[in-house]
């Protein structure tokens, strides 16, 4: 195929899989019923049990500033407690609970106590550690009595952050909102409809795009013609991230973090394999050191995220690969478009 054509090919077939292929944006805290809570929080790094208790003197820990608390620092045991005394509302209706709405999408896991007796948890701590992939509103039902309308409550959260997100200069903030328990997760089971109902175009055209790839790649190998198979083989693979991310997004998975990160990897290491061999096949280019390069910046790429999001514990190593995977992802993307460039712009017209 002649270089000029094979990028417009290369440029049309993208321009297909697009619309298809930017993943939904998380779903944050929407407006419910419940009226956030905004108090005065305390928080203290370290670990201890006893900083749970309802008689624990809290007044000599930092005051969260903007109801914003700092995250550990990445050479430590990852966990922060978060405690503040809140006042439920008169007009409650029992049975209560309590949501808490991550603002930022922070990768944590935590445990939440009520007045000191432990109501739930998100994920789990260490040392049997489960961080959801995808962070979201939980609810947590409070047994009967133990806080009351019009009455305080202390609430009280054992923070974990993995290594992934302890990084210097860093704050989270959360809201929170006390109401019956059936209006709660009425409330969440609408958010988790909408979400369903928000991916669903967009995975379906996803898996059209994934049916004509195979199928193009399919006449590919029986007419044995490499541009068309390589076309075929970019339209198979290119949804295939996305597709995942949209069943995360939509909460048709529920993942640990180590669990998303291996199946991001394995779900889009074909289609930049298969990006590399499309930009050199179709254009015909010939210069080996940058495809060997871009192939390159592709494992480390694949690699250090690998070892970023999947480590349990800091090191040197882990602080490498954090800053060494999103350099890699951009030299990626820059060959990707300085190879596509230069055979447009250098091939002779048609």
């Amino acid at each position: 195929m002649h270089p000029r054509m094979g990028f417009l090919v290369a440029v049309a077939a993208t321009a297909v899989a697009f619309f298809a292929l930017s993943p939904a944006p998380h779903l944050l805290a929407q407006t419910t019923s419940a009226q956030a809570i905004h108090p005065t929080i305390r928080y203290q790094f370290g670990d201890n049990p006893l900083w749970a208790g309802p008689n624990f003197d809290d007044s000599s820990w930092p005051v969260a500033q903007q109801d914003q608390w700092p995250r550990p620092k990445f050479y430590s045991d990852g966990f922060v407690w978060i405690r503040f005394r809140v006042s439920v509302r008169t007009d409650t209706a029992v049975p209560l609970a309590l949501r808490i709405s991550s603002i930022q999408r922070t990768l944590i896991a935590y445990e939440v106590f009520v007045n000191g007796t432990r109501v739930g948890s998100f994920g789990r701590v260490p040392p049997r550690q489960f961080v959801e992939s995808f962070p979201r509103d939980a609810i947590f039902d409070l047994p009967n009595g133990l806080a009351k309308p019009g009455e305080g409550a202390l609430v009280t959260m054992r923070a974990w952050y993995p290594p992934a997100s302890r990084r210097p200069g860093r704050f989270d903030t959360a809201a929170f909102a006390f109401d019956q328990s059936r209006t709660l997760h009425a409330e969440d089971a609408a958010l988790r409809e909408r979400a369903v109902l928000r991916n669903l175009p967009p995975m379906m055209l996803n898996i059209f795009i994934l049916f004509v790839g195979f199928t193009v790649l399919t006449v590919g190998y029986s007419a044995r013609n490499r541009d068309v198979r390589l076309c075929g083989a970019m339209l198979a693979t290119l949804p295939l991230l996305t597709l995942f991310l949209q069943f995360i997004d939509a909460r048709l998975l529920v993942l640990s973090e180590p669990a998303h990160t291996a199946l991001q990897a394995i779900s889009q290491i074909p289609s930049m394999i298969v990006s590399v061999s499309l930009i050199w096949g179709i254009n015909d280019l010939r210069d080996v050191f940058f495809k060997r390069l871009m192939l390159g910046a592709m494992t480390v790429f694949n690699l250090g995220m690998l070892i970023t999001f999947m480590a349990a514990e800091p090191s040197p190593v882990v602080t490498a690969a954090s800053v060494t995977f999103p350099l890699a992802l951009s030299v990626f993307d820059i060959i990707n478009i300085g190879a596509n460039l230069w055979a447009a712009f250098t091939a002779e017209p048609l």
